[in-house]
Order: C-alpha cells, then structure tokens, then sequence
C-alpha cells in the first residue's frame, strides 16, 4: 500500500490537468484546421501543433515519474521487511508480493533449490496477495529449464507466438502469455529462481518494468 497518498494526489491532479489541456489544444487544432482562414497565420497553426505535442511529452513524462516513483517506495517496504525480524517464510511472501505489484503480474513463484539440488516452490502468490493452492500450480517448466541452464533471464511478451517456445505443451496448454523469469545466485551458484506470469495480458513485461 502507498503510504504517501497525497504525492499520488498531486500526480493524479497533474494528470487530469494535462489531459484537459491536450483536449483543449486539440479541439484548438481541430478547429484551426476546419476554418482555414487566410488571415490567420501559419505560425498560429503551427504554435498549436507544437503545444499538442508538447503537453502529450508531459503526460507521458509524468505517468512515468509516476510509475518509478511507486516502484522505488516499493523497493524501500522490501528493503524494510528484509531487515524486519518477520518471520523467513512471512519475508519471502511480502517480497513476492511486492514484485508481482511492480511487475503487474498474475501470478509469482519463488523457486529454491532443497538439500538434494532439486527446485521446488517456497513462495507462490497471485495478484491479491493470496497464497495459490498447489493443485492451481501451472507453470511453464520450459522456461524455468532454460533459465536454470544458461542462467541468464527470459522475458517473452506473448509466449503463445514467442518462436522460442513454439510447440511447449505447457504454455500452450495453460494459455501463458506475459513470461518473465530470473536466476537467482549466491557467490556465482543458482540457488533459486523467480518466476511471474500473466495468462491473458500480452507485452505486459518490458527490460524497464523488470529492471528494479
């Protein structure tokens, strides 16, 4: 939850304003265009041009100072439970969650190795902070393989076209779309890996969403 509503206030204002304000230039533009009076200059009209693409250049710089601004307080809540005296288990869901909530996932996993060097699930979450029962558990082991591998992170923004994936049973079966997964290590050594997914929303993942 964000503890600083009233910084979410004021970019939620600003960017009210600025969508007023580009329907204003745009309506001017529209209305210039319509007119197309010969005793109205030209650098009228190009004035207008520019203010509308100015103001859509503030909306998208303020949705994405929005956006890092979230993300960072996040980070500062899992860099506190991190150092809390919680519980491991109870650390470890927090901290998925948190991920989920950045990434806009589904679904997450944290994967660990066991004394026998075999992954298997501590962690799995879903978008409303719940635990996901075991029996719900569909993941696609073929990324999590690759992953394990070559130790190097997958992204796919839709794996039901992703030619790396063509023919997996397993996305194809359970309808995977949005895929990120990354190798977790000590010391150079895999000891782990974090999964999330989306199983309708494609391109949902981007290097800068993951990049935190």
């Amino acid at each position: 939850m964000d503890q600083h509503p009233s910084e979410s206030a004021t970019f939620s204002t600003l960017d009210s304003l600025l969508v007023r304000l580009k329907t204003l230039s745009d309506t001017m533009r529209n209305v210039l265009l319509q007119a197309r009076s010969a005793s109205i200059p030209q650098s009228v009209y190009e004035g207008v041009q520019q203010l509308s693409g100015i103001v859509f250049q503030l909306q998208n710089l303020t949705r994405s100072m929005e956006e890092e601004r979230r993300s960072l307080r996040a980070l500062t809540q899992v860099g506190q439970v991190i150092n809390s005296s919680l519980e491991l288990n109870e650390v470890l869901q927090i901290v998925m969650d948190n991920i989920i909530r950045l990434t806009g996932a589904e679904r997450g996993f944290l994967m660990l190795k066991n004394d026998a060097g075999e992954l298997t699930i501590r962690i799995a979450r879903n978008w409303t902070q719940e635990s996901i029962d075991p029996s719900e558990i569909s993941i696609s082991h073929t990324v999590i393989y690759r992953v394990i591998n070559s130790g190097q992170p997958v992204l796919t923004t839709n794996a039901q076209e992703d030619p790396r994936f063509t023919g997996q049973q397993s996305i194809v079966a359970y309808n995977i779309r949005s895929i990120v997964c990354v190798a977790l290590k000590v010391k150079g050594e895999l000891t782990g890996v974090i999964y999330v997914d989306h199983r309708i929303r494609t391109a949902l993942f981007t290097q800068k969403t993951w990049t935190f």
